[in-house]
């Protein structure tokens, strides 16, 4: 609906920038950040990798669709990893757009994510933490198969 300021809300609104994402210099609107940009779309298939479904997305009411056909027992626990997923968007997009900070590697945003949700843990249900548990074991595999090391620091200057 245009609440959220994504860089055409904030064009429209003569704010700062030009209304296209740092990342993909493609139109920024919501549904790019949360489901097109290539950020998105990695993280979403890390969830896919990790939850199963289908997960292939590319709006707000195709999400609610897929949520609600899922399995009942486990759809708080998808609830609660989406919401997850797309603050981890948000503040990886905005820490880009405001701070001029891009992440280090792709894996950086599983990190932040698995951060967040262990962040939520304590918060959740005690017969939910286990399965949140296995959901972070799983991602912070999967990021540390797929995550070069990272170089050495440089020599200090003499």
């Amino acid at each position: 609906r245009g609440r959220l300021p994504s860089g055409v809300e904030v064009r429209k609104r003569n704010g700062p920038g030009d209304g296209m994402c740092p990342l993909c210099a493609t139109v920024e609107d919501s549904n790019h950040i949360f489901f097109n940009c290539s950020t998105a779309q990695f993280l979403w298939s890390c969830f896919r990798e990790t939850v199963g479904g289908q997960w292939c997305n590319s709006n707000f009411p195709d999400l609610l669709t897929e949520i609600h056909a899922s399995s009942p027992r486990y759809r708080h626990i998808r609830w609660l990893c989406i919401g997850i997923l797309a603050w981890t968007l948000w503040n990886i997009r905005n820490k880009l757009v405001i701070q001029k900070v891009p992440l280090r590697r792709a894996t950086d945003a599983i990190f932040k994510m698995c951060g967040y949700l262990q962040l939520w843990r304590p918060l959740s249900r005690p017969e939910d933490q286990s399965t949140i548990d296995t959901l972070l074991t799983d991602l912070r595999s999967m990021a540390f198969r797929m995550a070069p090391p990272l170089p050495p620091p440089l020599p200090e200057p003499d």
